[in-house]
């Protein structure tokens, strides 16, 4: 070999003989990985999503219903298209019973028995004015 080569033509290997130092290896402490309940609460998606979805069943709620007038007005077309073409006379609630089921959910809070009772009365009004149009 030549003086001064770094390293052997043949093999490669280093002519340097001092030592290499050795770096000391430490390990790093790792993260946790966050849970999946911290990752539902800290995920600005998952709080869009659920306030989108309150304000739709808020919506749902208080804007669902039909208003009165439009329950009188559907109550006295429905009772008079029976009565113009139906000779039965109305003998109890029944036919008003399923002609609002046809329109409307069946009533449960005190507010849907008032639109109730307000259809039921147009519906008997429409009926009478159908029997006397025929």
């Amino acid at each position: 070999m030549n003086d001064g080569a770094k390293f052997c033509p043949k093999c490669g290997q280093s002519t340097d003989k001092s030592p290499t130092p050795q770096q000391e290896y430490v390990e790093q402490p790792q993260e946790e990985e966050p849970s999946f309940v911290y990752k539902m609460w800290h995920s600005k998606w998952n709080w869009i999503g659920a306030i989108v979805f309150f304000t739709i069943i808020v919506a749902a709620n208080t804007c669902g219903g039909p208003d009165t007038d439009e329950v009188a007005e559907v109550g006295y077309k429905v009772g008079y298209d029976m009565g113009f073409a139906s000779g039965d006379i109305i003998d109890g609630n029944e036919y008003i019973q399923v002609a609002y089921s046809n329109y409307y959910p069946a009533p449960s809070t005190p507010e849907e028995k008032e639109q109730y009772d307000i259809f039921a009365e147009n519906y008997k009004k429409g009926f009478r004015d159908g029997q006397n149009a025929r």
